[in-house]
């Protein structure tokens, strides 16, 4: 399902960029500009996916300050929970996240962004959450029985490798998707329950790939993205 969603992304991203692409030229570019712009916006497929998986609730708020056209720096807020149901059990993770990071746009002759984007970059990542477990079982000798168990105050570490492709609608709307490889650094230590998911990783595993595809609102500053 994952995979399935993700090529339908790709091939929207991918749509808009003949439609946007803009002559080059070899003019140098210096790697550090002034601040020209902030891209705010949102990750439309995690939130999108909340309406085929009940289970999960994800929301965040990623933006990039555009230090001219080659380099960006990047920052996402967010909160995310997760409800795993078994036979005789309740798991809950519920917890806020972040990410800071510096984007790198290859493609950064296209005119001062005006088209498309292809980035790749790097991020931290630093999730702070609270997990429950309720079960309930029964036996020959204890007849019935249950229990609660809560962990609160756990954090999470990881880096990102991301790539992005991003295409211009509208003047100052950019969409397209993105893919990161996450590499977790540091895990709950001090937790009784055995951690299954952390905010904005996924499932407590040393590696994890994501896939999203960005909306963003382009707010130029000065003259630098005018036409």
């Amino acid at each position: 399902m994952y995979k399935f969603l993700f090529l339908i992304s790709l091939g929207l991203g991918i749509a808009p960029y003949t439609a946007c692409a803009q002559v080059s030229d070899t003019t140098k570019v210096p790697l550090l500009q002034p601040v020209a712009g902030i891209r705010i916006g949102v990750d439309a497929f995690n939130l999108a996916l909340q309406t085929v998986e009940s289970d999960r609730s994800f929301w965040s708020v990623e933006a990039e300050v555009l230090l001219g056209n080659r380099l960006f720096l990047a920052a996402e807020y967010g909160q995310a929970s997760v409800q795993r149901l078994g036979l005789g059990y309740n798991y809950e993770s519920e917890g806020q996240f972040f990410r800071l990071g510096l984007d790198y746009n290859f493609w950064y002759r296209d005119k001062k962004g005006l088209g498309a984007l292809f980035t790749g970059g790097i991020r931290y990542g630093l999730a702070s959450f609270d997990q429950s477990l309720f079960f309930e079982g029964s036996s020959t000798y204890w007849e019935s029985f249950n229990g609660d168990i809560q962990d609160e105050g756990l954090r999470a570490q990881w880096v990102e490798a991301v790539f992005s492709l991003r295409g211009r609608l509208f003047n100052y709307l950019y969409i397209g998707p993105f893919l990161s490889v996450m590499a977790q650094l540091q895990s709950p230590q001090e937790n009784l329950v055995e951690v299954n998911d952390i905010p904005a990783f996924g499932q407590n595993q040393a590696l994890q790939i994501r896939v999203g595809y960005s909306v963003q609102f382009l707010i130029p500053f000065g003259s630098a993205y005018k036409k």
